[in-house]
């Protein structure tokens, strides 16, 4: 199975690392300053993603909760009380 593990953007000035569970499931999306050579020992930003661990392993159960957690708090200060997912 082919993945991507690597990507170098110049015109978004960012590098991209991609981790994958056995399944070939998409775990982890890694933002790092823009680099030719190695990338940086510390990344700029991180979206995870979770699967569920029964009979439908390859279902995705969670996008980054972390980020939703805070743009529905924001939503929720907004006096809207919608959860925003983008």
């Amino acid at each position: 199975m082919s993945t991507l593990t690597l990507k170098k953007d110049s015109t978004t000035t960012a590098t991209y690392s991609y981790t994958y569970d056995d399944s070939g499931n998409i775990t982890g999306k890694y933002v790092y300053a823009y680099t030719t050579g190695t990338l940086p020992s510390t990344y700029q930003d991180h979206i995870s993603y979770g699967y569920s661990t029964g009979a439908w392993g390859d279902m995705l159960t969670s996008y980054d909760a972390k980020k939703k957690k805070k743009k529905k708090k924001q939503a929720d200060r907004n006096g809207f009380g919608l959860l925003l997912i983008c």
